[in-house]
């Protein structure tokens, strides 16, 4: 559960620095993915980050695109990779 707490903490801080991100991730992105790798709905996310659904839709795009994926499921897995989480 430590786990859990730090990434919300983490996602919750805009400014926190993203770490070494070749990969042309935002910041903004980052904070998705990891509400993302806790398992948070769109709508969890949206209000945790006080963002529309729809801007949450579009990050997780740009992210499946940017880390060139299908799923969420590779998304979480390219983003353990390259140590984005």
């Amino acid at each position: 559960m430590k786990y859990r707490s730090k990434l919300l903490e983490d996602a919750r801080n805009a400014e926190k620095p993203a770490g070494n991100n070749n990969s042309g991730i935002s910041k903004r992105e980052i904070e998705v993915l990891k509400l993302i790798a806790l398992e948070k709905t769109n709508d969890e996310v949206a209000k945790l980050l006080f963002i529309s659904k729809r801007t949450v839709d579009t990050h997780r795009q740009n992210l499946l695109k940017k880390l060139q994926v299908k799923n969420t499921a590779g998304l979480i897995k390219a983003a353990y990779e390259l140590k984005l989480l």
